[in-house]
This record gives C-alpha cells, sequence and structure tokens, in this order.
C-alpha cells in the first residue's frame, strides 16, 4: 500500500485482517503490510449510505451529494450530484474505502462518518 494516498481518519485491514482506523501521522508510515478495505454494500451501509433499488446499485451519501455504483466485478462509477441538477460521472473509479473517504472529504469538506 502507498502511504501517500492515505490521510488520518482514514480506515484499513492489518495483516490479521482487522479493521483500523488511522490516528496519527507516524500510523500512516507503519502501513506496508496493511490493505485497503473493498466497498462492499454492507461497508457503505456503515458509513451511511443508502441503498435504492434501481437498474444499478446506488448509494447516496449522508449529503446526498454522492451517488456510488457497484458492479458484480467489483467495478465502480461515482458521481456528483448537486441539488436540482443531474448528476455528474466523476473520472475516478473508487474500489476501497480510504480511497472514498480522501474523495468525500475532498469535494464536501467534512469527514464521511464511518462505523466498523
Amino acid at each position: 500500500m502507498n502511504s501517500g494516498e492515505l490521510r488520518i481518519n482514514n480506515w484499513l485491514t492489518d495483516e490479521d485482517g482487522k479493521h483500523y482506523r488511522i490516528a496519527t501521522g507516524k500510523n500512516i508510515d507503519d502501513v506496508v503490510k496493511s490493505r485497503g478495505i473493498r466497498l462492499v454494500p454492507e461497508i457503505l451501509e456503515k458509513c451511511g449510505f443508502r441503498l435504492e433499488f434501481n437498474r444499478a446499485s446506488r448509494f447516496f451519501g449522508p449529503h446526498n451529494s454522492l451517488v456510488l455504483e457497484i458492479f458484480p466485478d467489483g467495478s465502480t462509477n461515482l458521481y456528483l450530484k448537486k441539488e436540482g441538477s443531474e448528476p455528474t460521472k466523476l473520472p475516478n473509479n473508487v474500489i476501497y474505502l480510504h480511497q472514498l473517504q480522501n474523495l468525500f472529504y475532498a469535494l464536501c469538506g467534512e469527514e464521511l462518518e464511518v462505523e466498523l
């Protein structure tokens, strides 16, 4: 794992398969054996996303500002939804929780609440 894509508060999985949150900058340097947490419906629900039954699985963030589609092969599409307009597809293929946390922070200016 590349420590350059991590921030304090990102969630990862350690070598024993346990989820943990990066608490300090020192922890970022210790992620060599850590793995990202794959985005699956159960993880997204723990982040406040809600499932909506449409043609594709769509998850709407806590502020209805992000739309995430997850396909059976694990690939994703991410959209930014602004009130009163159609969603705009973002050029980012997010597959791990820490990537979603970072993007959410960059777009919304606040941390994505995660309860693992």
